[in-house]
């Protein structure tokens, strides 16, 4: 697509010593600064379709999506400067049928020691875990039909 000097089409020379390696943040940049709105200025009042098909971005997420690779089990600390901040959540309440609002965290005060043995207290933001996430909606089933309890193997970084 092309207006005048304004175009959908990047050069982009791959490698090393050239531009690097095309990744999701080129893609989403062109998309957002180029192609949607040429595509908004030639066509007013249509809606895009944009399809991409063999592509290494199919793994690209933003870093506050709702990804479950990324979430742990049970809930544990989870400081602000950790690289994935689960933005909240809108679902509809199975009890209410009306739209709640979900968040992925919790404050927890802690009392801890200083150095001189005095007790300080401490606020932690926590991630509240897949489990407790699930278990808030009553959508937790933590056994099989015969009333079994699952077990819970996880591999990997995240796992707790």
């Amino acid at each position: 697509m092309k207006i005048q000097k304004w175009s959908s089409r990047k050069l982009f020379k791959a490698g090393t010593a050239r531009d690097g390696w095309w990744t999701s943040k080129y893609m989403v940049e062109q998309l957002k600064e180029d192609a949607i709105g040429l595509f908004e200025a030639l066509h007013p009042n249509c809606v895009a379709v944009f399809l991409f098909d063999n592509s290494s971005n199919h793994g690209a997420f933003a870093d506050d999506a709702l990804v479950a690779s990324r979430m742990t089990l049970n809930e544990k600390p989870w400081p602000l400067s950790e690289k994935f901040q689960f933005r909240d959540t809108v679902y509809i309440s199975r009890s209410t049928d009306m739209e709640e609002v979900q968040s992925f965290y919790d404050e927890k005060e802690i009392k801890l020691r200083d150095k001189k043995g005095n007790l300080k207290t401490k606020k932690v933001h926590y991630f509240k875990g897949i489990r407790k996430t699930l278990e808030e909606k009553s959508l937790w089933i933590g056994h099989d039909l015969e009333g079994k309890k699952w077990k819970l193997h996880f591999w990997g970084s995240r796992s707790n």
